[in-house]
C-alpha cells in the first residue's frame, strides 16, 4: 500500500472528530474504518410479522379469512339495497380482466348475505341486461331472492323516471367512453347525486377516459354539496401488501427516495374493440396503467410534480412495436387511435423523490392477469411486491436483516373495498376512513395518467 493511500486511510473524517461515527481496524487490511451501528427496526419488524427468528430469510404465508367479510351485527336487520349500473364483466362477470374469478355482485352477496335486494340493474345493451338478469334469477344461484324483483332499464334516464326508492349503494360499473350513453344531457354523476343525496357510490377506474379537469372538479363539488360516500376502483391500495407497506413509511423518520412499478399485460386475448382506440378506452395509460400510477402515489406519501415528467413510448408503427399475435384487425382501426405498444415515464415527487415507471402490451399468456411488481425505497429500506393481481408477494429487506418474504393467498382488494363502502354507508367502523380512494383523490390519478400520456406523445 502506498504512503499516500495509508494516510488517506488513516486520516480522520470530520464526521469522526465529531464523535459521530466509530472507527476499529480492519483486521486484513489494519485500516480505519465505519462500525456499522444496527438501527432500532423494532417496529418495523412488528408491522412485518418479523419477530419470529427462526422465520428470516424464509417464506411465510399469509390467507385471507373470507367469513370475516360477513356483516351480521346489529346494523344488519333491514335490507341493503344495491343498484348495479353495468351488467357486463365489471359487474357479473367475464373471461377477460382480473376481476373473471370473483365479480362486484358476488362480493356483494359475501358482504350483505341474504338481506342483500337488487332493486335494478342498467345498461345501454338490452340483450347482455336481459341474460344477466336471468341469470342472476336462476333458482341455482344460491342468491337469487336478491334479484327476484330486479328491474331492468336502459338508461340513468329511464331509471331515475321510474321515481325508484333510495338505493344505499350504487355501482358504477361502466367503463368511462360508455357513461354519457345513459343520459341524454348533463353528466350521470351528478344526476345521481342530485337524486339521492347520502347515499355510496361505487365508481370503476378511471374517472374519465377524456382530457376535462374542470368537469371532474365540478362532479367532486356536488359529491361533497350531497354528501356522498364515493370509492372510485384504485384496488391495488386494499391490497393487504400495500398496507404493510403503507404502515412501515408512516413509522419512518425520513420520507420515501424512490419508487419504480412495472405493469405488463397480455394482448392476445384482449378482443374489445374498444381498447384498442384511444378514443375510447383513453390509451393503455389511462385505462390499465393508471393503476400503477395511482399506487406509486399512494406509496409516495407525497404528490408528483407534474410539471417534471418526462415519458416515451414504442408506437404501433416502429419496428419494436410490431405485435404477432394480434387479436384484432388493427386495419380497422384510424392511425392516430393505435395505442402505443410500450410506455416508460420519469418524474419527481414533491419531496425529491424519483419515481418511474413501465407499461408493456407485450405478453402472449391466455391468463387474465398482468405481470406485475412495485418497488418502494427508503433510507435502510426496501420493499418490494411481485404479481400484485394475483398472488402478491412482499419482499423486504430492512437494514442488516436478513429479507423477509410474505406470500398473501386468497387475497380480495376487491372485497376489501366492498366491505369499506358498506360500512361506511352504515356507520360502522372507522366510516368513510375505510375507503381508501375517494372522488377528488382518483382525480389526483388521473392528471398523473394524463400528464404521462401526453409527455409520452410529444
Amino acid at each position: 500500500m502506498s504512503l499516500i493511500c495509508s494516510r488517506l486511510l488513516l486520516r480522520p473524517c470530520p464526521a469522526r472528530v465529531a464523535g459521530r461515527i466509530p472507527l476499529c481496524r480492519s483486521p486484513v487490511t489494519n485500516a480505519i474504518k465505519p462500525v456499522v451501528q444496527r438501527r432500532n427496526y423494532g417496529i418495523l419488524d412488528k408491522i412485518l410479522g418479523e419477530n419470529d427468528e427462526n422465520t428470516k430469510g424464509e417464506k411465510k404465508s399469509e390467507e385471507q379469512k373470507t367469513d370475516s367479510f360477513l356483516r351480521d351485527d346489529d346494523k344488519c336487520l333491514s335490507p341493503f339495497k344495491v343498484v348495479f349500473i353495468g351488467a357486463g364483466g365489471i359487474n357479473f362477470g367475464s373471461v377477460s380482466g382480473p376481476w373473471g374469478e370473483s365479480t362486484q355482485s358476488e362480493r356483494f352477496e359475501r358482504v350483505l348475505g341474504p338481506r342483500m335486494k337488487v332493486p335494478a340493474i342498467i345498461d345501454p345493451n338490452a340483450t347482455l341486461l336481459r341474460t344477466t338478469v336471468e341469470n342472476k334469477q336462476d333458482p341455482e344461484n344460491r342468491f337469487h331472492s336478491a334479484y327476484k324483483d330486479t328491474a331492468e332499464f336502459r338508461s340513468l334516464d329511464e331509471y331515475l323516471a321510474s321515481k325508484p326508492e333510495k338505493p344505499h349503494v350504487i355501482v358504477f360499473g361502466l367503463p368511462p367512453y360508455q357513461r354519457q350513453k345513459l343520459v341524454r344531457d348533463g353528466d350521470p354523476e351528478i344526476k345521481i347525486a342530485d337524486a339521492f343525496p347520502g347515499i355510496g357510490l361505487m365508481i370503476e377506474k378511471p374517472v374519465a377516459a377524456v382530457e376535462d379537469h374542470e368537469k371532474l372538479k365540478k362532479i367532486g363539488s356536488k359529491f361533497q354539496e350531497k354528501n356522498l360516500i364515493v370509492s372510485v376502483g384504485y384496488i391495488l391500495r386494499y391490497l393487504r401488501a400495500v398496507q404493510r407497506i403503507k404502515e412501515a413509511i408512516a413509522q419512518m423518520p425520513n420520507p420515501v427516495m424512490a419508487t419504480h412499478a412495472r405493469l405488463s399485460s397480455s394482448y392476445v386475448t384482449e378482443t374489445r374493440p374498444w381498447t384498442w382506440r384511444k378514443s375510447a378506452g383513453g390509451g393503455p395509460i389511462i385505462e390499465e396503467g393508471t393503476q400503477i400510477c395511482d399506487l406509486s402515489r399512494y406509496l409516495s406519501n407525497r404528490e408528483v410534480n407534474l410539471n417534471d415528467i418526462d415519458a416515451r413510448a414504442v408506437e404501433w408503427w416502429e419496428e419494436a412495436g410490431k405485435l404477432a399475435l394480434m387479436p384484432v384487425d388493427e386495419n380497422l382501426i384510424p392511425e392516430d387511435e393505435r395505442i402505443p405498444r410500450v410506455t416508460g415515464a420519469l418524474w419527481k415527487y414533491t419531496s425529491g423523490a424519483v419515481g418511474t415507471l413501465l407499461h408493456t402490451i407485450n405478453l402472449q399468456t391466455p391468463s387474465p392477469y398482468p405481470d406485475t411488481d412495485v418497488e418502494v425505497h427508503a433510507d435502510g429500506y426496501l420493499f418490494k411486491i411481485l404479481d400484485l393481481y394475483h398472488a402478491p408477494t412482499l419482499l423486504t429487506r430492512a437494514g442488516d436483516h436478513d429479507p423477509l418474504v410474505l406470500q398473501y393467498q386468497n387475497d380480495d382488494p376487491y372485497l376489501r373495498e366492498v366491505a369499506a363502502v358498506v360500512d361506511a354507508v352504515e356507520g360502522r367502523g372507522k366510516g368513510k376512513e375505510e375507503i381508501l380512494c375517494d372522488w377528488n383523490d382518483a382525480v389526483e390519478t388521473y392528471l398523473l395518467s394524463w400528464a404521462i400520456r401526453n409527455a409520452s406523445e410529444e
